[in-house]
């Protein structure tokens, strides 16, 4: 695939801090079954809202990711229930390649999303992402 960085586009899969986005490097007309969650998000928001309450970038991104991934789960639950019925093979094919497309148009959006959470954190409580690959660990 090549050395990808932050948010590109490498082939037909995208990488995020080196790590390759699920479902991203399927050959076309196939998709992954999964699915996001919010339990994180809304764990976040509600067990820290008395320190946060006052940084209103922090929920306003927060709650702009929890909808970019609605969009991402309504788009997947409508290609399930086409994929459910006795259409013909190539519009299945059709239709899972327009939701692959539509993850490829989103996913840019939660990065930076994310980007600017951790960002914001990391100036407001100097807390780090322990996940995030820095230059030193690559």
């Amino acid at each position: 695939m090549g050395k990808c960085g932050r948010r590109v586009l490498c082939g037909t899969s995208i990488t995020y801090n080196n790590f390759e986005v699920p479902g991203t490097a399927l050959p076309d007309g196939q998709y992954d079954g999964d699915v996001y969650s919010f339990d994180i998000i809304d764990r976040i928001v509600s067990e820290t809202y008395s320190i946060l309450k006052s940084d209103v970038s922090i929920f306003g991104a927060l709650e702009t990711l929890k909808r970019r991934l609605m969009l991402l789960n309504a788009e997947k639950q409508k290609l399930l229930t086409i994929l459910s019925q006795s259409y013909v093979l190539e519009f299945k094919i059709a239709k899972t390649n327009e939701y692959r497309q539509v993850a490829r148009n989103v996913i840019p959006d939660v990065t930076i999303l994310t980007e600017q959470i951790e960002r914001a954190l990391q100036e407001k409580f100097g807390i780090t992402n322990p996940y995030k690959v820095t230059n030193n660990q690559r």
